[in-house]
């Protein structure tokens, strides 16, 4: 379906998990995990324990500012047992406690979804080589858009993608990839390109 990625980015699909319903994932929920280290981000795939996936929960079911907040408060990890145990309790009477193997699937799922960029075409000769991380770029980026730096945090992150490299598509500096189309357009560009240099190359080599 052409533009499903736009589609699913403009409108994302809602996430609950332990009975919290999650914010649209974005730039300042990826810092907040960052900052604290969350096996969730890791660039290593790594095992999450229980206080892991609860901290990681609490934080991207609020805004940048409240997770600021709860990170600075030096009660968050006494909240974050009362939690645990609250939420353990809660399925006592039943058969199973709260299976916390498949909340964890829950919330990498939530994650995959809000690590989605588009497709984009870099156009040649326009490659720029940059020391800064990508997450300070994509902020100043949908800042000079427009967005608030709070706006740019809490925007989902898909969307501030598609914003972000529209932007730079009007600049004629990428073209996002909407359809397959664009990719076979793409190809037949590269050969068009290395057929059209071949001559010049063999020329030179004279």
């Amino acid at each position: 379906m052409p533009h499903a990625e736009f589609l699913a980015a403009a409108v994302p699909t809602p996430h609950v998990c332990l009975g919290l319903k999650l914010r649209p994932f974005c730039l300042g929920h990826r810092l907040l995990l960052e900052r604290i280290g969350s096996p969730f981000v890791a660039s290593v795939e790594a095992s999450a324990t229980v206080p892991d996936l609860l901290i990681a929960v609490a934080l991207c079911s609020q805004t940048f500012e409240d997770g600021e907040q709860f990170l600075a408060d030096s009660n968050s990890t006494c909240q974050i047992s009362k939690w645990e145990r609250k939420i353990s309790r809660r399925y006592w009477f039943f058969p199973r406690k709260v299976d916390f193997g498949i909340a964890v699937s829950i919330f990498r799922d939530y994650l995959e979804a809000g690590l989605q960029q588009p497709k984009i075409w870099i156009h040649e000769g326009r490659r720029i080589e940059t020391g800064a991380p990508w997450q300070q770029r994509l902020k100043l980026g949908l800042m000079a858009i427009g967005f608030s730096e709070s706006e740019a945090l809490n925007k989902y992150l898909p969307l501030a993608w598609h914003d972000y490299l529209t932007d730079r598509e009007f600049e004629m500096k990428t073209k996002l990839f909407y359809t397959d189309e664009d990719a076979e357009l793409k190809r037949m560009a590269d050969a068009m390109e290395a057929s059209a240099a071949a001559p010049a190359q063999e020329a030179q080599a004279c």
